[in-house]
């Protein structure tokens, strides 16, 4: 998806829902794997306000490096523009890689450098290029950050990725304990069997406390 054309400024691109499948791969030798799954071209102008949404989008048949052990190395990202680049919507810790084809690149943004989802934290930490990357989870010595200038190469997000307890909601609907009454039982006389912080509840025809804020209650007995 090849986006350029000046005039008037981008106020927003979004790339959602698609399917990128063996992107590529009948390319001439030459040109495979030389292309972005999205390219920015050189003539093409953003601002600050500029919102570049990538989102829900399914990549596969390697075309995305994961570690620098795989074989294919197909860039997320392909920039000639020279703008800033803030990206919403892409799933933390899921590889990104962006291919800087001109001098004086700035490495993106994402909009948000801290995502918790389902018990982990992940951090964004920056971009590893081509001699530092090891995985888009793996924590390496080196990194930039976005909106960092570099010259024409590979990089790649780093995200640090931390289990986190996520904290129990309350339920909307507390429990009453109650001790359970037999059916015929017109009134089971709650406070000579169970204490004076019990009553007598006609209309659910069991035992309850008068006043509680957290009780465990085993009627199994009773």
């Amino acid at each position: 998806i090849y986006f350029e054309g000046r005039n008037p400024i981008r106020g927003k691109i979004e790339i959602s829902d698609n399917k990128f499948i063996d992107m590529d791969q009948n390319s001439p030798a030459d040109k495979m794997d030389t292309r972005g799954l999205i390219q920015l071209s050189s003539v093409i102008d953003f601002d600050e306000d500029t919102e570049f949404i990538v989102s829900g989008n399914e990549i596969s048949g390697n075309t995305v490096k994961t570690s620098t052990g795989d074989s294919s190395d197909l860039m997320v990202l392909r920039l000639f523009s020279k703008d800033q680049v803030t990206i919403t919507g892409w799933t933390a810790g899921e590889a990104f890689s962006v291919k800087a084809d001109a001098a004086d690149i700035k490495l993106p943004y994402f909009s948000d450098n801290e995502t918790t989802v389902n018990g982990y934290r992940y951090t964004f930490m920056g971009w590893a290029d081509e001699g530092h990357y090891d995985g888009p989870t793996t924590v390496v010595d080196e990194f930039m950050a976005g909106g960092t200038t570099v010259s024409k190469g590979m990089y790649y997000a780093v995200w640090k990725v931390e289990e986190v307890s996520e904290p129990i909601e309350p339920d909307d609907d507390p429990v009453i304990p109650v001790r359970p009454s037999k059916p015929d039982d017109e009134d089971e006389k709650c406070v000579e069997k169970y204490g004076d912080d019990w009553y007598w509840n006609a209309q659910e025809r069991a035992c309850m406390l008068k006043e509680y804020s957290v009780v465990i209650v085993n009627t199994s007995a009773k």
